[in-house]
């Protein structure tokens, strides 16, 4: 495994003890270190987001991924 590989595989883990498989926009912002419109902002330009109901749910490994590429956490 590549080096990259492994720090989204770390941060995906971590997020998955935290949240679970799906966040919430309160989550996400926390995880982003952001406020929610913001946070909101961020994941609508990743195309990251499930909508569940009337709600708008967040894939737990696709976060970390983009955070991970983001932030060159390698």
């Amino acid at each position: 495994m590549t080096q990259l590989q492994v720090a989204i595989r770390e941060k995906r883990d971590l997020g998955y003890r935290r949240y679970g498989g799906m966040m919430s926009l309160v989550e996400l912002a926390r995880e982003l270190k952001k406020d929610e419109v913001n946070a909101r902002e961020w994941a609508r330009e990743r195309g990251i987001g499930t909508r569940d109901g009337r709600r708008i749910k967040y894939e737990t490994d696709m976060v970390m991924k983009a955070i991970v590429l983001e932030r060159g956490m390698v």
